[in-house]
């Protein structure tokens, strides 16, 4: 089963001394025994921790962020250090930790062992990755001690203490721990080494040819697949969005299989115009093989090539070659499946069978359309201009008009009409031709999942909770996994956060890689204002190369809530390169949250799509009081006419809007807000239009009430963590 990862800030105690003290004082060990559990438990608790390993006179601790971690360090040695005297040493680090046989595991726990190690009592060492997180908090102060040489960690590790009041700052020349030996204390009898490799060559010949075998099916362990992107050898780029259609849907037909682990589109997406090694690739997304392609498309003749090729070794296990008519498409792409699940050696169930080799229409000319149609608009996320959804929408309705029983064109068009209405003043028209072809969609196909995930987005918008997310677990059971980020949105709307992680986790373990899975946990962290583990998360993927775009959106928040202006300008200038408008809004808003009025105003007055109330805002901080005032009087009628279905952003507007006039109506509305579904807690806490009323009573109690009401959530999301990592390592 695979090991489901997760970062943590980790913690390590150990009582100094304590095998001598029970020698010398047996009573008294045990009374200090008991005095350290007591106020390491409390303390671990009050900080959002959890105690892993507690084995007498020392404990293995986790936190959800650093900070929460030297916070309950340093109470701890506060509390240890009065009388009766217990002398703990403590260690920190942040890193990547999983559970197998029900033990925690990583080498972030190693490395927090070691550092450890090295403290002595009544003083607290950290690494340098919690030294990052917490430099600038100025309730700590730190020390370097300078770098050490651990074993079995490759690189020497810079090591700091903390240094505030009342805690020992060990000298270098004196620690001691789990450091490497001296080069001359390694040194082994040559004869040794060469017995050793001796030995070692003969039991790799005697398995070598023992031990292969016919490489006629994958194993069990091995069925794991990415399907990349397929090369348009047409010689016309704009032939792009067939073999962008081909690929995706050989991801579509196997991911209806359950016992074939496959990479998202999104997640193998990233590679599409990247010439990166096959292993790398594989490493990087968790599989084993890779399948890779080419298409050729002339007139009414396609020449697709496909590969097998293994992510260890990079040896193509088998290829396939298709010179057919293009009205014989779909039997490519049946049997190009069905030779993937046979390679495998995969049993398969009627049902399963039948979505491998049917077709989302046999009409080749409307399949034709659909697929330039997903190319001018991303009808999955309603990204596209205007002028491109109305080509979307065209083509769509040419390809129903051409197979009235199309039932993935319905779907995609119900989709894109209800984003249409989210964004119009009367969104109940559109949203009655998104429901009317929703139900097109299922009645041509009820064993398709477009149409009951289309059909949930419009019961979602018109405020129907319960049918939305009956249908998304509809969709789910005819295809897993197909409905996962929807589901854990609308159950964060519901304020069910422990309940969201547990589903966005089941789709990390079936795609590790998957860039939209990583980001809705991040924006889960992010929204409970829980920063140093979503920054912690995001260094992880950071590090592992270039942000997939899913996640850029999650980063740049990030920044905004830390106030961090270079890495925000940074980003923004990449997200909306070639686009001065979108770029001058986004530093807008970032000027606008550090309340540097004047420069949040002129940014907004360059922005592209600037909102009024921004506007009104900055005019009533810069002395323009009757300005500010009738923009955002404007602003609250206009929200208030404007949807025509629940939408808790739209109250939360209006609520902020009189928050900014000073008007007690604010209240009133942010109840509102919550009932349907706000649950963005970091925002809120940093939103400027709350300026003015922050000292109110009604504020105040307001704020009580929410910061009681996330703690609650974060200790449920805590839990859902450790079960899902618990499950998983079972």
């Amino acid at each position: 089963m695979d090991k489901v990862r997760q970062l943590a800030a980790i913690l390590f105690t150990d009582i100094v001394g304590y095998s001598g003290m029970m020698q010398r004082d047996e009573a008294h060990a045990v009374g200090v025994i008991r005095r350290y559990l007591a106020v390491l438990h409390a303390s671990v608790d009050r900080h959002g921790g959890d105690v892993l390993n507690d084995y007498g006179d020392g404990s293995l601790c986790i936190f959800p962020s650093a900070l929460a971690a030297v916070r309950a360090a340093v109470d701890i040695q506060s509390e240890l250090r009065q009388d009766p005297v217990v002398p703990l040493r403590i260690g920190l680090h942040v890193g990547e930790i999983f559970f197998e046989d029900g033990k925690i595991m990583g080498d972030g726990v190693n490395v927090a062992s070691r550092i450890q190690s090295l403290a002595q009592a009544n003083s607290i060492l950290i690494s340098s990755e919690i030294q990052g997180k917490i430099r600038n908090h100025p309730e700590f102060s730190t020390t370097q001690l300078g770098a050490f040489e651990f074993k079995n960690i490759d690189e020497p590790m810079v090591v700091y203490a903390i240094s505030n009041a009342g805690l020992d700052v060990p000298r270098k020349e004196t620690m001691t721990g789990k450091l490497r030996e001296p080069a001359r204390a390694r040194r082994f009898s040559m004869r040794w080494i060469w017995a050793a490799l001796l030995v070692a060559g003969l039991a790799a010949v005697v398995y070598w040819g023992w031990s292969r075998k016919p490489a006629a099916a994958v194993s069990a362990g091995d069925r794991s697949i990415a399907v990349l992107y397929f090369d348009n050898l047409s010689g016309d780029s704009a032939q792009d969005y067939f073999s962008t259609g081909m690929t995706e849907e050989i991801i579509s037909r196997l991911s209806n299989i359950p016992d074939l682990r496959v990479k998202s589109r999104l997640s193998v997406l990233k590679y599409q115009e990247k010439t990166v090694p096959v292993r790398q690739i594989a490493r990087e997304l968790g599989v084993n093989n890779l399948l890779q392609g080419t298409v050729r498309r002339q007139g009414s003749h396609v020449l697709v090539t496909v590969q097998l090729v293994s992510g260890e070794t990079e040896e193509t296990q088998w290829s396939l070659r298709y010179n057919r008519e293009l009205k014989d498409i779909f039997d490519v792409q049946s049997d190009i499946a069905q030779q993937i699940v046979s390679r495998f050696d995969i049993s398969t169930t009627p049902a399963a069978q039948q979505r491998l080799t049917t077709p989302p229409t046999r009409n080749v000319e409307a399949y034709d359309l659909y697929l330039e149609a997903r190319a001018y608009a991303d009808l999955e996320s309603g990204i596209g201009s205007t002028k491109l959804n109305r080509i979307a929408v065209s083509k769509l309705r040419q390809a129903v008009a051409l197979d009235t029983a199309f039932a993935d064109a319905y779907a995609q068009l119900s989709t894109l009409y209800t984003y249409i209405a989210a964004n119009d003043a009367q969104p109940d028209r559109w949203l009655d031709t998104a429901a009317y072809f929703a139900e097109l969609a299922i009645r041509a196909n009820p064993d398709r999942e477009p149409g009951y995930i289309a059909r949930a987005h419009v019961f979602h918008l018109r405020g129907d909770a319960e049918q939305s997310m009956r249908d998304l677990l509809r969709a789910a059971g005819i295809r897993p996994f197909s409905t996962t980020q929807a589901l854990s949105r609308q159950l964060v709307e519901k304020h069910a956060f422990g309940e969201a992680w547990s589903w966005l986790e089941q789709a990390r373990r079936h795609d590790p890689a998957d860039p939209v899975t990583e980001a809705e946990e991040i924006w889960i962290l992010l929204s409970l204002d829980m920063l140093d583990s979503a920054g912690t998360r995001l260094d992880a993927l950071r590090s592992r190369g270039n942000l997939p775009d899913a996640l850029k959106q999650p980063q740049l928040h990030y920044y905004l809530y830390t106030d961090d202006l270079p890495g925000y300008q940074l980003l923004a200038r990449e997200i909306y390169a070639g686009n001065e408008g979108q770029f001058a809004y986004a530093m807008g808003r970032f000027y606008l949250f550090r309340r540097n009025w004047p420069l949040a105003e002129s940014m907004l007055r360059a922005a592209s799509r600037a909102d009024q109330m921004d506007a009104g805002l900055t005019a009533l901080f810069l002395g323009r009081p009757e300005a500010g005032r009738k923009i955002l009087t404007k602003t609250i009628n206009d929200r208030l006419s404007f949807i025509g279905f629940a939408h808790a952003w739209h109250a939360y507007d209006i609520s902020r809007c009189y928050a900014a006039l000073g008007d007690p109506r604010y209240a009133e509305y942010f109840h509102s807000a919550l009932q349907k579904g706000w649950f963005d807690y970091a925002w809120m806490r940093r939103d400027p239009f709350f300026d003015p009323v922050r000292n109110a009573p009604g504020y105040k109690s307001i704020w009580e009430r929410l910061t009681a009401d996330r703690d609650m959530y974060r200790k449920e999301l805590l839990r859902s963590m450790q079960s899902t990592s618990a499950r998983a390592a079972q």
